[in-house]
């Protein structure tokens, strides 16, 4: 006699992947896009810092300019090869130091103090000129004229060149938008003495800060 016996069918998954391996993959998925949001977010980062950078150097560059020291007309305060940081500006102050470019030296830079700002009073005698404020009283002789032996406190005493004389010819004041600037080494500096007044169209900004050498680093005055 033949026997048969029942065989019970296989149990076929529904899905061609099991329960546990589909979770696996899933949680895998998962942390691939948070990986890839996490970079994006850092990518973005990344520009926004960027950008940043880009405004600040453009703003430095708009603003600030470099120079170096080159001889010792600003001896004791400056020294030959100093690296000096200047800011751009349209207002001066008395005794500042500023940069600027000589009429009859294009593309050359000078380094000087601001002695004579626009409205301070200015008397030639000869090749002397007395330079003082404009809130200083003059001091005058019986028959009302200026007298060099009464000068003002603070009056300033100095030789021009016949070319300085001659700018500056019959002026009684500094104009306005115009300078008087000298070197501190005054035995050794080509300044005003020589040039007469400088324009504020010359001037490229006023010295902030000394960056080189480093044991001299810090802000100039």
């Amino acid at each position: 006699m033949n026997q048969t016996t029942e065989r019970k069918p296989k149990k076929v998954p529904t899905s061609g992947v099991r329960p546990k391996k589909r979770n696996r993959r899933l949680k895998q998925e998962i942390r691939q896009r948070k990986q890839q949001e996490q970079q994006r977010r850092e990518l973005r980062r990344g520009y926004v810092v960027l950008g940043l950078l880009a405004v600040l150097v453009l703003l430095f560059f708009l603003n600030f300019r470099t120079r170096q020291v080159d001889g010792v007309s600003m001896v004791p305060t400056l020294a030959d090869n100093d690296r000096l940081l200047v800011r751009r500006t349209e207002t001066f102050a008395r005794y500042e130091l500023i940069t600027f470019e000589p009429a009859d030296k294009v593309g050359e830079s000078y380094v000087k103090r601001i002695i004579g700002l626009p409205g301070d009073r200015l008397h030639l005698d000869g090749n002397r000129l007395y330079l003082y404020e404009a809130t200083t009283k003059q001091q005058t002789n019986q028959a009302g004229t200026f007298s060099a032996e009464q000068l003002p406190d603070g009056a300033l005493t100095v030789l021009l060149s016949p070319e300085a004389v001659q700018s500056i010819g019959t002026q009684t004041e500094i104009p306005a938008n115009q300078y008087f600037v000298l070197g501190d080494n005054r035995g050794n500096s080509r300044d005003s003495r020589e040039m007469g007044l400088i324009t504020s169209n010359q001037i490229e900004g006023v010295v902030v800060f000394r960056y080189f050498p480093l044991n001299h680093i810090g802000r100039v005055s």
